[in-house]
């Protein structure tokens, strides 16, 4: 669309910019690639020392001529529609000289505050949105030049909740003295019509290839009434054919695109482009694959953007970067009550004070905090926690002093509260940022002073209202590191406006992506988009428009491949229909790995590297854990040494409400004070049912304040009720079991052992020992969830516990069991070698018949007990950690050590674990 008939060359630029002349270009990359030409060009002339081009996007410098004007102008007249001047006729002058321009995030924060005041927020979910949206219809409003009195008439119930809404914003920069950045396009226009000398002598436009609004033609007619020309982008290319290669899904097409890129490379070609219709949608699948073909010896974290040999147009959302969403956890420690999550994350962080030196105290002080079970603390819990720490630590030591900010403050204020506080915290840390971290700092600074800037329109905030708009600042705001110039840029499809590249892919062209749907703004009624021709709201000039942009593309380079994709999971895809013209080609390409290339590549230098062995248990290693060594070491040898031997530790999760964990031991705790205070059937036999209760709820009230913790504290009063009632429901239960036994005495309950296993010296707690009419003893182990005898006879017993309880001495004991204290099934599970005297359980020699197992009498089981478990007991003495599951994935379920022992990884290759 050339609209002065004067064709656009580099040497027209070059004069033109090296004369004082102004270049405006559609969008900030065009403006970027014309100075690096403009400075390429000035040093091909031999010049060393010239002034800065005046290339800028045309919103940007819109904004310059007003602001300038705002600042240092005087009373210009503005036409219908203006809101400086809303209400005014025509041509009467308004107040502009003084107004102050916002800026898009402090014009939002206005909206916000003006459907609170025409009391619209009560009706919707999330007001920031709706502020946005309205922000948006404002902009389309100004830009496409909509007259007041055609918004009165096309009336819809949608359109009148905007006029109402901007009413009273329109009231709020009238107050304040404000300029709307939705408005610009207009006043802007107002501006250049009152004063016309305003406009630069020589004026190019760059990359202006979409349809213009109303505001855009108005502009061009004025410029061309008050200027000779206005040269603008050269004609439409003509359609180009050619062939689109087509492959199974997106991955592989991205793969291809990848290799593509890197044989290129290899070629020593450079200027490559890579365009996706839609990057936001597929930017973490294009950033892995082109990490792993270009990338593939590098870390994420040791990749430089200056170094690079791929650059990504659409960075990362500020909130994702490491070193600003560090900052934003530390800040979360302002809050009354602190969250566990941000304590943790600023603790294993890299960018705080003394990260290296101190990693493993802060290591150890994340594993207390998880422990603690909680979700949040307060200042004091934090404290406690860290007493011993913050002399020794001086990130320790200043989140000892941290204080929650009281009341209401403002913007100015609370900037000066975020440095002062990451200051204080010794962020970003002691080691040397990378390019990309240095700028991510800067990055951060400028959101700082961004939140400082809002002084201008919030009056003062609470912490909590400060968080949060700080973190939705973070959310929605986009990070881009500058480019180092690397040879293969990866962009959208607008992007390419006014770029040419020797080589382009252009990747994606489905008809799902490709052209994206038009948007007609909801607020605005369609019959107005429609008559005043607003792109997005008619069909046939939106077609018109991807048409035009499809061509475009189809020309960035000679050398250009276009690709798309036959389906996604089980849906088939057809390519777009804009691309109908070029012929379809089917490929496949295989993902692209490093290692296998490697290993196909130099087959010959691989080699097997053997097992390495394990160190038995040497005299100074000790070894905690009681009977936990044997059950772990039973379900799986490798989780036994990694976690007793390494102490390969798993942090807790916090779980709302009361764990079981929790439940059983308080279980546990109530059985324990009910039986030293019975001690024996007797006792509970001679209680009537309301002295019982009363011994129950007395055990209870004990054993919460023997359990009491940081996370009990926090159990609301009817949690607690409920649990309560659920604790001495179980336990009535359960003695209502108790008294149908015969009779019996309570020798022990909670009683400490150690137990010679092998080679191992272990430390028990056996919950408690019966003695029976014929003065053999019985081993009760309480449970709150269903168990199997049967699984005593395994070679890999699962609950080794009592097994082991029956080897801790010579004592006579005639049988062991389960007590499931289970809400409505309260039973024992257990084995006897006399049912006479223990009817609950089951006999030895006919429960091992059942099993088909070969006969054996109670003694014999026991000595076949004392084998498997010194079998267990010798095996991780001598550092046996072989990863063995011992019921294959089932065993694996809960397990927290998948990366470490790469279980996955031995199934895949058919090892059988």
């Amino acid at each position: 669309m050339n609209r002065s008939g004067v064709e656009i060359t580099d040497a027209l630029m070059m004069d033109l910019l090296s004369s004082g002349g102004t270049v405006c270009t559609s969008t900030q990359r065009l403006a970027r690639e014309i100075r690096q030409r403009f400075d390429a060009h000035m040093l091909r002339e031999g010049r060393t020392v010239w002034a800065s081009p005046d290339v800028v996007p045309f919103p940007s410098w819109l904004a310059s001529a007003v602001e300038e004007q705002a600042l240092f102008g005087q009373h210009l007249p503005f036409a219908e529609g203006s809101p400086v001047a809303e209400g005014s006729p025509v041509g009467q002058e308004a107040a502009f000289s003084g107004r102050r321009l916002l800026s898009a995030a402090q014009e939002t924060l206005t909206w916000e505050m003006a459907i609170a005041r025409a009391d619209v927020e009560k009706q919707v979910l999330q007001t920031e949105t709706l502020a946005s949206m309205m922000m948006e219809a404002h902009a389309v409003e100004h830009r496409w030049l909509m007259r007041e009195g055609d918004l009165q008439r096309y009336h819809s119930e949608a359109s009148a909740a905007y006029m109402q809404v901007r009413a009273a914003v329109r009231q709020i920069w009238k107050e304040e003295g404000l300029l709307p950045q939705s408005a610009l396009p207009r006043i802007a226009l107002d501006l250049f019509r009152a004063f016309p000398d305003l406009l630069p002598e020589r004026l190019l436009l760059a990359g202006f290839d979409l349809l213009p609004d109303a505001s855009q033609r108005a502009f061009f007619a004025l410029y061309r009434r008050h200027r000779s020309s206005l040269p603008a982008a050269a004609a439409v290319p003509e359609q180009r054919s050619g062939d689109i290669e087509r492959y199974e899904n997106l991955e592989q097409e991205v793969y291809a695109a990848a290799l593509w890129c890197r044989q290129l490379l290899e070629a020593g070609e450079n200027d490559i482009a890579v365009v996706f219709p839609s990057l936001d949608r597929v930017r973490p699948l294009v950033e892995r694959v082109f990490r792993d073909v270009l990338l593939p010896s590098r870390s994420q974290e040791d990749v430089d953007e200056q170094r690079s040999f791929f650059e990504l147009s659409l960075g990362t959302r500020c909130a994702h970067e490491p070193i600003m969403a560090a900052a934003m956890q530390g800040l979360e420690l302002l809050r009354p009550r602190i969250s566990v999550d941000a304590v943790c994350a600023v603790l294993r962080s890299p960018f705080f004070h003394g990260a290296a030196t101190h990693r493993s105290l802060r290591a150890r002080r994340e594993l207390d905090f998880r422990r603690l079970g909680v979700d949040t603390l307060t200042h004091s819990d934090l404290r406690q926690v860290l007493r011993d720490d913050a002399e020794e630590d001086n990130l320790a030591e200043a989140l000892w002093l941290l204080e929650t900010p009281s009341g209401s403050v403002s913007s100015r204020d609370w900037a000066a509260r975020i440095d002062a506080l990451l200051r204080a915290l010794g962020w970003p840390g002691d080691r040397t940022l990378s390019s990309r971290e240095f700028q991510a700092l800067r990055r951060w600074e400028r959101l700082v002073e961004e939140l400082l800037s809002f002084d201008a329109v919030l009056p003062p905030m609470a912490v909590t209202e400060m968080l949060a708009r700080f973190r939705r600042m973070l959310t929605e705001r986009v990070f881009q590191p500058e480019s180092g110039h690397a040879p293969v840029q990866v962009m959208g499809m607008l992007e390419t406006a006014g770029l040419h590249f020797a080589h382009a892919r252009v990747v994606g062209m489905n008809e799902e992506l490709w052209p994206p749907p038009a948007r007609p703004h909801p607020f605005h009624p369609i019959r107005l988009q429609r008559q005043l021709r607003i792109t997005d709201g008619v069909p046939e000039r939106y077609l018109e428009q991807m048409r035009v942009v499809t061509r475009r593309v189809e020309h960035i380079a000679d050398d250009l491949v276009v690709s798309c994709s036959r389906g996604e999971g089980d849906r088939e895809l057809l390519p777009s229909p804009l691309l109908r013209h070029r012929t379809i080609r089917d490929l496949s390409v295989q993902p692209w790995s490093y290692a296998r290339n490697m290993q196909k590549v130099h087959n010959s230098a691989m080699e097997e590297r053997p097992a390495e062995s394990i160190p038995a248990i040497s005299a100074q290693e000790h070894v905690h854990g009681g009977v936990r060594v044997l059950t772990l070491q039973s379900a799986c040898h490798f989780r036994a040494f990694a976690e007793l031997r390494l102490h390969t530790e798993e942090a807790e999760i916090a779980e709302a409400g009361v764990r079981p964990l929790d439940r059983g031991t308080l279980l546990h705790g109530v059985m324990e004070r009910v039986w030293q205070s019975l001690e024996g059937h007797a006792a509970l036999m001679l209680l009537s049912d309301e002295d019982l209760l009363t011994r129950v709820d007395r055990a209870i009230e004990e054993s919460e304040r023997a359990a009491s913790s940081l996370r009990s504290a926090q159990y609301a009063a009817h949690v607690r009720q409920a649990e309560r009632s659920c604790l001495r429901q179980i336990a009535l239960e359960w003695l209502r079991v108790e008294r149908e036994r015969s009779q019996f005495t309570v020798a022990a309950v909670e009683e400490e052992r150690t137990a010679a296993v092998g080679p191992l010296a272990l430390r028990l707690r056996i919950d408690r020992i019966d003695r029976l009419q014929d003065g053999s003893l019985l081993l009760i182990d309480y449970k709150t969830g269903r168990q199997d005898a049967g699984d005593w006879l395994s070679s890999r017993p699962r609950q080794p516990q009592l097994p082991l309880y029956t080897l801790t001495d010579d004592g006579d004991y005639s049988g062991v069991t389960f007590a499931e204290l289970r809400r409505g099934s309260c039973r024992f599970t257990g084995l006897t070698r006399d049912t006479s005297i223990m009817p609950q359980l089951q006999d030895v020699e006919n429960f091992l018949e059942k099993r088909g197992e070969d006969a054996a009498d109670w003694q014999q089981l026991r000595d076949a007990w004392r084998e498997v478990l010194t079998d267990l007991a010798t095996g991780f003495y001598e550092g046996s950690a072989a990863v063995n599951p011992a019921n294959g994935a089932t065993t694996c379920t809960y397990c927290p050590l998948h990366a470490f022992c790469r279980v996955q990884e031995l199934r895949k290759e058919g090892a059988d674990v």
